[in-house]
């Protein structure tokens, strides 16, 4: 079993827009029109966010990404990512302090100034709204509350999108990681929801790290167990169902070694693929591309060892 970890969801939202792709997907999709129109999201950069101060550096989850405008290359917007899995009351103040020092970082190092742009990322289940900062000081006149820092937010909560407006996403690995936050609370729905979120990963998927960020994330936050990760991976027609178990046991091979922690054991899944001596030729090429093992080959082929060797050897694939 992946041990646990601190703040799954802090880190599982990070590494989700730390992959340029992902974000890009997510951006084109849920950023408002007026601002899609504006941005090249192709142009998309990360920022270092080594100006902030040791005390906002500990309430800072997300990442700083900048882009280039339509209309002129040099003019960039800052769009400032902030991850909540639970209600904030006071981030409008937090929100204030991340504007206030990446304003100064580039008045500091002599950069030309573009607006930086905070945008909420929000997973919690319950309902939510942020308040700005002129809501706090309401008994105030306006002669007093003009005085008050005012900014805009984008707020993107997950509870509030439906399976069906998921379905829009482009980038298969988001969908799937958005699929998991939102279903996290039910463990039933979840569980009947799994073969769906492996299915919808393209066969040539590339980001491996990603998808064992996924397992662990998954692992960690619901009850989805390692046997049922093994039978959905089962289920899932060729060749999906040989890259993403090859994903999945390595993840495992590092607590433990392999096969012994995910159970297989040598016959379980014995069958599971059969037909024709080419049929399996094929199920082993494509294993062995995507890093299964001469025993795991073996299981799922049914065939000895030595017969996948030398079918590897004769299709030049086997090394020693």
């Amino acid at each position: 079993m992946p041990k646990r970890i601190n703040n799954p969801h802090d880190k599982f939202v990070k590494d989700m827009f730390s992959d340029k792709e992902m974000a890009i997907a997510f951006l084109d999709t849920y950023l408002p029109d007026h601002l899609k129109k504006i941005l090249v999201l192709q142009s998309l950069e990360y920022e270092n966010t080594s100006y902030l101060t040791d005390e906002l550096a500990e309430t800072f989850s997300d990442i700083v990404i900048k882009f280039n405008t339509v209309n002129d290359d040099l003019c960039q917007i800052s769009l400032l990512i902030e991850h909540k899995s639970s209600p904030d009351p006071l981030i409008a103040f937090q929100l204030a302090g991340y504007i206030s020092m990446g304003y100064l970082k580039q008045i500091k190092q002599g950069e030309l100034l573009r607006p930086i742009i905070p945008l909420v990322y929000y997973q919690g289940k319950d309902q939510w709204s942020l308040q700005p900062i002129n809501d706090f000081f309401n008994k105030y006149p306006e002669d007093i509350s003009r005085y008050l820092p005012k900014f805009d937010h984008i707020f993107f909560s997950l509870m509030e999108m439906s399976d069906e407006s998921l379905l829009t996403l482009q980038n298969s690995m988001l969908y799937s990681a958005i699929l998991v936050q939102k279903h996290r609370f039910d463990p039933i729905t979840l569980r009947e929801n799994f073969e769906r979120i492996l299915s919808s990963i393209h066969p040539n998927f590339s980001n491996r790290n990603f998808l064992r960020t996924l397992f662990v994330y998954s692992l960690n936050v619901s009850s989805i167990t390692e046997e049922d990760i093994i039978e959905t991976i089962k289920n899932l027609p060729s060749p999906i169902n040989l890259n993403i178990m090859s994903t999945y046991e390595n993840i495992i091979a590092k607590n433990q070694n392999k096969g012994e922690e995910l159970g297989i054991q040598k016959g379980k899944i014995e069958g599971k693929i059969e037909g024709k001596i080419e049929g399996k030729i094929e199920v082993i090429i494509n294993g062995s591309k995507n890093g299964l093992s001469i025993k795991m080959l073996a299981n799922i082929t049914n065939l000895s060892e030595d017969q996948v060797i030398k079918i590897l050897k004769d299709q030049s694939l086997f090394e020693l």
